[in-house]
C-alpha cells in the first residue's frame, strides 16, 4: 500500500513538473471543433481520463473477487461449524 502511494505521488510530481515546463498552446482539431489548450492542460486531462477509465474497467473484477471471498468465508464457516 505504501509503495503504491509513494509511486503515485512521485508520478504526480513528475506530471506537475512536466506540465509547468510545457505550457505552450497546442492546436487540436476534432471533427468540427478547433481548440488550442495548453500542453499542461492536455496532459492532466488525459491522465485524469485514464485514471477514471482504469477504475471503471477494474470494478467488475473487484466485485467478482469480493463475491468469491464471501463464498469462501461461508464455506470456511460451514467447515468450522462441522468440526
Amino acid at each position: 500500500m505504501q509503495r503504491s502511494l509513494i509511486t503515485g505521488l512521485l508520478l504526480a510530481i513528475l506530471v506537475i513538473v512536466f506540465a509547468l515546463q510545457n505550457s505552450a498552446p497546442v492546436p487540436i482539431k476534432l471533427g468540427f471543433w478547433d481548440i488550442n489548450p495548453s500542453v499542461a492542460l492536455l496532459v492532466i486531462l488525459v491522465l485524469f481520463l485514464g485514471a477514471i477509465l482504469g477504475i471503471l474497467f477494474s470494478i467488475p473484477s473487484i466485485i467478482k473477487k469480493k463475491r468469491i471471498i464471501e463464498e469462501l468465508k461461508e464455506k470456511t464457516g460451514d467447515i468450522k461449524k462441522d468440526a
